[in-house]
């Protein structure tokens, strides 16, 4: 919740009003302003409406003190990101926003989603950004003042802090998790931060680790993390919360580090590799937000938590392992691990038939090949929820697009040896929908005596990171398809 500093409750004598206007807006509002202020706005070029511009007005305050104009796209004023980029344009202070009046399309600032667009264009992961006393000493005042400077803004009227902070601190959580290096974010890592979210909410936790999984019968994550230090050693973090209501269970892939095992990744591949706990951040910040809401579910949160490292026991090509339903995979490939820890994890949370089971992954290249670094793929059982998924995602401005579920491309994964092979090495394509379709068959089914309609699920393939930077959505881990999924 550190983003609350970047708020204020009531407007006081220091606050500067921001007049946002749009292009509708914009000629009424300078005839309106009076003749020094509109002087002023030609005279700094405003006369041509321009989206996108933050500019100090002289003479436009009452009294003639100095206000601000931002000028955006209509659509900015119900956007989680339409006000993103002011905080990193604004000079320190407190600041207030106020809608233009005028224009026949003229619509009011949502109080909520201008709260969280400020919020998420405060963003910083600059914890291991260290300022040595010598720079401290060395630094200009005006560069002190701009590592340093904290632009604020009050409350909108009418908002709900509740929803935005909720909202917001799922969102900072999520990419908290994914920008944090694997050193200080491993499996044992992971496992307390679902643990003091658990306790935040009053949720259980139960955590297998280790040898243990092979007792319990959870063999292919024990398989995958089996390389890693002892203090790093494989587990299933598996948290509950409430007790009425629908059944929802949450799965997702916390490979903390993967190097690719024996199918060594290079040394390019590898280097974001942090992200590929992506999809478990995902569930761990929905969750976060779910229970924060108090949603009438109950919840259930299972995250195999590995590292894909490599030692003198680590999982080999060519090995067959067995999951915990029985089913046997050859594995062609040690960097295609998201999978099979995820097959597991499946089968527990089918065995509960829950009403809704969604899993989110960092699974395929193919995914990013197909959709970019920005849209995560979905799959899902029901083609009509997909849909419906796919509409929400974008008026929650968090695109997911639907991909089918292709039954006939699951022979590309037969194996002559085992039940399946975990990944195809002789081309023919369709990486996501392959690796999909794996998935699928440890999906249970809604009736499991009947053995006919699959259970309601859907799995995302997703980058959790962004490459590079825009407004309110910075350079590093990212939260989605959680917006859409949430609504």
């Amino acid at each position: 919740t550190r983003f609350l500093e970047s708020f204020v409750d009531e407007v006081s004598n220091e606050t500067t009003t921001i007049n946002v206007v749009t292009k509708s807006t914009f000629p009424s509002f300078k005839e309106g302003a009076g003749e020094a202020a509109s002087g002023a706005m030609d005279f700094l070029g405003l006369e041509k409406f321009k989206d996108g511009k933050v500019v100090a007005v002289p003479a436009l305050g009452e009294g003639g003190a100095n206000e601000y104009i931002a000028t955006v796209e209509q659509k900015d004023l119900s956007s989680r990101f339409g006000f993103s980029s002011l905080p990193s344009k604004l000079p320190a202070g407190t600041y207030m926003l106020k809608a233009a009046a005028g224009g026949e399309k003229d619509k009011e600032i949502s109080a909520e989603k201008a709260a969280i667009s400020w919020a998420l264009g405060q963003y910083k992961f600059d914890k291991y950004k260290k300022t040595t006393s010598s720079t401290q000493k060395d630094e200009s005042e005006e560069h002190k003042e701009w590592r340093t400077k904290k632009t604020k803004m009050v409350w909108p009227a009418g908002c709900d802090k509740d929803k935005v902070i909720n909202e917001v601190a799922a969102t900072y959580l999520i990419r908290d998790l994914i920008s944090t290096p694997c050193d200080d974010m491993g499996p044992h890592h992971l496992q307390r931060v679902v643990e003091e979210i658990a306790s935040t909410h009053g949720a259980e936790v139960n955590t297998i680790i280790g040898d243990e999984l092979l007792e319990k019968n959870y063999p292919q994550i024990h398989a995958v993390g089996r390389a890693a230090d002892a203090e790093r050693a494989p587990r299933l973090i598996d948290m509950r919360w409430g007790s009425e209501g629908p059944a929802v269970t949450l799965v997702g892939k916390g490979v903390m580090f993967d190097t690719g095992g024996l199918n060594i990744k290079p040394g390019s591949s590898m280097v974001q590799m942090k992200k590929d706990m992506g999809g478990a951040a995902q569930v761990i910040g929905l969750a976060h937000w779910m229970m924060a809401e108090k949603l009438p579910i109950k919840l259930r949160v299972l995250v195999p938590a590995v590292e894909n490292a490599i030692s003198g026991n680590a999982l080999r090509p060519g090995d067959i392992i067995t999951a915990r339903n029985g089913r046997t995979t050859e594995v062609t490939n040690t960097d295609a691990e998201g999978r099979l820890v995820l097959a597991d994890a499946l089968v527990e949370a089918s065995s509960e038939t829950p009403d809704l089971l969604v899993d989110f992954a960092t699974l395929t290249g193919a995914a990013r090949v197909a959709l970019g670094s920005e849209i995560p793929a979905i799959f899902c059982t029901e083609d009509k929820q997909a849909q419906t998924l796919q509409r929400y995602s974008k008026e929650e401005e968090d695109q997911v697009w639907h991909m089918p579920l292709w039954q006939p491309y699951l022979k590309q994964m037969n194996s002559k040896i085992a039940n399946m092979k975990n990944a195809n090495l002789g081309g023919g394509g369709a990486g996501a929908i392959t690796a999909a379709l794996y998935l699928k068959e440890y999906i249970g089914f809604k009736d499991p005596s009947k053995k006919k309609d699959k259970l309601l699920w859907f799995h995302y393939d997703l980058n959790g990171y962004n490459p590079s930077a825009r407004p309110g959505r910075p350079e590093g881990g990212e939260a989605m398809g959680v917006r859409a999924m949430f609504s």
